[in-house]
C-alpha cells in the first residue's frame, strides 16, 4: 500500500509542478499532495513503531539468519527515507509560516519559518529524496518478485 501511495505521491508531484496559475487543480493538486504526504508518514511511521515494538533479532539470530535480516534492515532503511522525504516536504509546505492542511479537516501549523532560501532547499532535498525513494522502491519489487519466483519454480515455501 505504501509503494502504490509513494509512487502516486511521485507521479502527483511531477504533474502539479506543471501547472499554471489558470489550471483547475493549481490548488487542488498541492493540497492533495500535502494531505497524501501526511497518510503516507503516519501509515510509514505506524508501521515502523509495530516493526521496532515487534522484537528485534538478537545478535546470534541475526548471523544466523543473515539473509533474512538483510531484507529487515533494507525495509528500515526504506522507512527512515520515507520519512525524511515526508519531513522535507513538509519543511518545504511550511517554509513560509503557511499551515499543511488535511484534507480539509484540520490543518497542522507551521513550527518555524525557513524563508524563501530554507524553503528552496528543502524543496530539492524532497525532490531527491522522492526520486530515489521511487527508484528503491522499485529496485525492492523487483527482488521481492524474484524471490517468489525463484521459490516457486523450487517448490519451497
Amino acid at each position: 500500500m505504501l509503494a502504490v501511495l509513494i509512487v502516486s505521491q511521485l507521479g502527483l508531484g511531477k504533474y502539479m509542478t506543471g501547472l499554471t496559475f489558470y489550471h483547475p487543480w493549481y490548488h487542488a493538486a498541492p493540497r492533495l499532495h500535502k494531505g497524501m504526504g501526511l497518510v503516507i508518514a503516519a501509515m510509514a511511521l505506524l508501521r515502523l513503531t509495530f516493526r521496532l515494538r515487534s522484537g528485534i533479532p538478537t545478535f546470534r539470530d541475526f548471523i544466523v539468519s543473515l539473509r533474512y535480516n538483510v531484507y529487515g534492515v533494507q525495509h528500515l532503511l526504506l522507512y527512515g527515507l520515507i520519512l525524511t522525504t515526508a519531513t522535507a516536504g513538509f519543511g518545504f509546505a511550511t517554509s513560509a509560516g503557511d499551515p499543511v492542511p488535511f484534507f480539509g479537516l484540520f490543518e497542522i501549523p507551521s513550527p518555524f519559518i525557513l524563508g524563501k532560501k530554507g524553503g528552496e532547499l528543502f524543496d530539492a532535498v524532497h525532490m531527491i529524496l522522492a526520486s530515489a525513494l521511487v527508484v528503491l522502491i522499485a529496485l525492492h519489487s523487483i527482488e521481492k518478485m524474484r524471490l517468489l519466483l525463484s521459490r516457486r519454480r523450487s517448490g519451497g515455501h
